[in-house]
């Protein structure tokens, strides 16, 4: 037992000491690191900030021996023993107050205050503990030596806290900076000007519920990406805390319906500018051959010498029958006309048949299939968006298939669940595009 005065191991302790219940405590770690020094505006000197970051936690109790907390802590983070810079060690508890001081751990001695003061506050509940460190120590020779205390993967505190743990200000408005830059550059390539023929000018976004127009300026695009980065982040939130509301944040604003907000209600529309008039001669005027020439009978409203038939047509319609005999038809059967012309119909040419802007998965453009059209036709959720445009993704480039884990995991973030989901769906445009093609 652990007193203070005494390190007997337990098998020489008497018999009052055996019957001591140990006291458990739970260990939370906060490795901290200053930053680099920073000039800030209005300032003569350069000032640095401390970032932390929490390990842990690992379950103590009071009767185990400093040199085994020492080899918790170093598992827990991981690094070598050798690397603990043990010297530094300080601990408070949770519930003291924010200004309470720390008290040194850094020696027996510091750890036996510890466990006494563990001991006389007899808490039912479970007490914490924060242990705080400067970071290990980086060693040269990080490589397997054969030595017990090698450790695989050592702990990198600017690697972990490069990769959003970090708890500085300026680190997370860095990022969401970041974030919010590829939002902005998402939506500038999705709504480009000239995007709708009517609006040749301006960029545009429709409401395909109201059919309306609204024009999307530089500062339409800043809110609309703050919008999709708050849906990100409660979404994120929501998954990790298994909310229920993490499915309506994700309606809430993405690239394709922008946020709740007054520069997109219905008094902002744009009007739609009147057609241009006809230019003289043009529209849909007469046929180039009128139904007379062929339809085998003349109009009602004229009689021309015509050869006789048992029934003329305008008999029926009470016109008297014509006093004068019909000549023999002319020569030659009459002119056939247009391939699918109807009566009275002007003689323009059919319109060709539009394809659709988002095709089907069996029949799809080869080229014409832009990363937001694919997106939506196979589901791709918005943060998958940004990070596929991070790769420089084209819908049926199959270089995609070729990266490796650090490339879609490491730089672009994504899951195995989404990076999966994301491959079945590149998967099928390019049997579409196969089977569109051949």
């Amino acid at each position: 037992m652990l007193t203070g005065k005494s390190n007997k191991p337990a098998e020489d302790l008497g018999a009052d000491d055996v019957d001591e219940e140990p006291c458990n405590f739970t260990v939370y770690v906060q490795v901290w690191s200053p930053s680099a020094l920073e000039k800030k505006p209005g300032k003569g000197g350069k000032t640095s900030t401390t970032i932390f970051m929490s390990k842990g936690p690992f379950k103590f109790d009071t009767l185990q021996l400093f040199a085994k907390f020492q080899i918790q802590v170093a598992c827990i983070l991981p690094c070598r023993l050798a690397s603990l810079p043990i010297s530094k060690f300080e601990w408070k508890f949770e519930n003291q107050a924010q200004s309470a001081p720390q008290k040194k751990i850094a020696t027996i001695a510091g750890y036996e205050a510890l466990i006494d003061t563990i001991k006389a506050k007899q808490a039912t509940e479970n007490i914490i503990v924060w242990l705080y460190t400067p970071k290990p120590a980086k060693e040269e020779d990080d490589w397997d030596t054969g030595g017990a205390d090698y450790v695989e993967h050592p702990f990198g505190f600017e690697k972990e806290t490069s990769n959003g743990e970090s708890t500085s200000a300026k680190g997370l408005i860095a990022e969401m900076s970041a974030k919010r830059g590829e939002a902005e550059a998402l939506l500038t390539k999705e709504y480009p000007a000239g995007k709708f023929a009517i609006f040749p000018d301006k960029c545009v976004w429709q409401n395909k519920m109201t059919g309306s127009y609204f024009e999307i300026t530089p500062l339409h695009i800043k809110i609309w990406a703050n919008a999709i980065l708050r849906t990100l982040q409660a979404f994120h939130h929501d998954v990790t805390t298994n909310k229920p509301a993490c499915m309506q944040a994700a309606k809430m604003a993405n690239v394709f319906a922008p946020p709740t907000s007054t520069h997109f209600t219905e008094d902002k529309k744009l009007k739609v500018p009147a057609a241009h008039p006809q230019a003289p001669g043009g529209g849909n005027g007469p046929g180039l051959y009128p139904p007379s020439h062929f339809m085998g009978f003349p109009p009602l409203q004229h009689f021309p010498p015509y050869y006789p038939t048992p029934y003329p047509p305008y008999m029926g319609a009470g016109y008297p029958y014509p006093s004068h005999s019909y000549p023999y038809p002319p020569p030659g059967p009459p002119a056939a006309p247009p391939h699918g012309f109807q009566m009275g119909a002007p003689t323009v040419p059919p319109l060709a048949n539009i394809p659709s802007p988002f095709p089907s998965p069996s029949v799809t453009m080869r080229h014409n299939v832009s990363l937001v059209e694919f997106c939506l036709q196979y589901d791709v959720p918005v943060s998958d968006q940004v990070k596929l445009a991070a790769l420089e993704y084209h819908p049926g480039n199959r270089a995609i298939e070729t990266l490796g884990d650090k490339d879609w995991h490491e730089f672009a973030k994504f899951t195995t669940l989404g990076w999966k989901s994301f491959v079945d769906a590149h998967k099928k445009i390019c049997s579409a595009m196969k089977a569109h093609n051949t």
